[in-house]
């Protein structure tokens, strides 16, 4: 994991065969929290594996890669698709840091 923003973590590439993935990895805020967040905004994102998403459990993917419990119980993933446009990714930056700077402390 590398360190970014002020409070977030960031997986990506290397940890996945598809280059329009990335886990992001809070300090204090728990991935379900995020997820039900974003999606009051509209924006689409999971926490856990994508065939483990309605699972409270965290990731065993997360966690064969080396995440504590904890870490992956605050980490989100976040897809792209070929129909994603531009200003919903600057919709989406924008909303994730006044999650971040409201939520997670």
């Amino acid at each position: 994991m590398r360190y970014i923003y002020s409070k977030l973590y960031y997986s990506g590439v290397s940890m996945s065969y598809h280059s329009n993935i990335m886990n992001i990895t809070f300090k204090n805020l728990e991935a379900q929290t995020a997820v039900s967040i974003l999606d009051t905004k509209g924006i689409a994102v999971s926490a856990g594996s994508a065939c483990n998403s309605f699972n409270d459990k965290p990731s065993r993917i997360l966690l064969a890669y080396g995440y504590s419990k904890e870490q992956a119980q605050k980490t989100i993933r976040i897809s792209l698709g070929k129909h994603n446009r531009l200003h919903e990714i600057r919709k989406f930056v924008k909303i994730f840091k006044k999650i971040i700077d409201i939520y997670d402390k």
